[in-house]
């Protein structure tokens, strides 16, 4: 039997784990090059003004009895179709 016809060798446990160890610091960096790249967004974006501070939330104005009263009889009632 030729060298040509072997079947490839399998590989060992440690090379596997070799194999895998190389895999796993790919992506540990890809994963790295993203984090760095969405820190820099949320710096961009808190330094572009898009904050809350200072703002308070507007309450709606619930109206009260007396001034639907004043507006029913004042005739300033809308009418729904």
């Amino acid at each position: 039997m030729t060298d040509e016809n072997k079947k490839p060798e399998e590989l060992t446990l440690v090379e596997r784990a070799e194999k895998a160890a190389g895999n796993l610091k790919i992506e540990n960096d890809r994963q790295e090059e993203l984090l760095k790249r969405q820190s820099e967004e949320n710096a961009f974006s808190k330094l572009g003004g898009q904050t809350n501070a200072g703002q308070v939330p507007q309450t709606p104005h619930i109206e009260t009895p007396k001034e639907y009263a004043n507006r029913v009889l004042n005739n300033k009632v809308e009418l729904k179709p």
